[in-house]
């Protein structure tokens, strides 16, 4: 059994487990700024806030990747600091959405409305891609756009004047844009 034991040292073992590969040492001693410009990723569990967020202070300085986490009975919570480089590909990690087009527009801005049925569920902001539009083929398979949602079954994407115009058909797919 575990109990009464330390916890990082319990933890690491199960962490080991996971990649062999990867170094891991338990400081059990004072965290100064010296020793945690040693690590490469600092994780404090259960800590007090203000410990938890000096720590971060030095680690952000040092670039050195932190995360903080706290089990309180029902709830716990997560903090990730990984430096003003980190880029995130998914920001919310839910499926991208999609939706059937029912017409775009030749305008500037291009109208762009979905199917009455169901709702784009888009947000002004985000990216889209095309694909299968008869006649406005330009958009199919675009570069993502991104677009000014107007209504629940509409959204403008730019300058769609050039373009031939839209038959029938097509789909419009959110995009995952990479962000920091």
């Amino acid at each position: 059994s575990d109990v009464g034991q330390n916890r990082a040292e319990i933890s690491m073992k199960h962490l080991r487990d996971l990649n062999p590969y990867v170094n891991i040492k338990v400081n059990a001693g004072t965290l100064d700024e010296a020793t945690l410009k040693e690590f490469q990723v600092v994780v404090c569990a259960d800590m007090l806030m203000e410990s938890a967020l000096n720590i971060n202070r030095i680690c952000h300085q040092q670039g050195v990747l932190f995360l903080a986490c706290q089990s309180r009975g029902l709830f716990g919570n997560v903090f990730v600091d990984f430096g003003s480089d980190f880029v995130i590909t998914d920001v919310d990690g839910e499926q991208p959405l999609s939706a059937m087009l029912s017409h775009v527009t030749q305008e500037d801005p291009g109208l762009v409305t979905t199917l009455d049925e169901t709702r784009h569920g888009l947000s002004t902001g985000d990216f889209v891609t095309f694909t299968e539009i008869q006649g406005m083929a330009e958009l199919n398979n675009c570069e993502p756009v991104q677009i000014n949602v107007t209504g629940p079954y509409t959204f403008t994407i730019g300058n769609t004047k050039g373009m031939g115009a839209y038959t029938s058909g097509g789909y419009v797919k959110q995009i995952k844009m990479p962000a920091k």
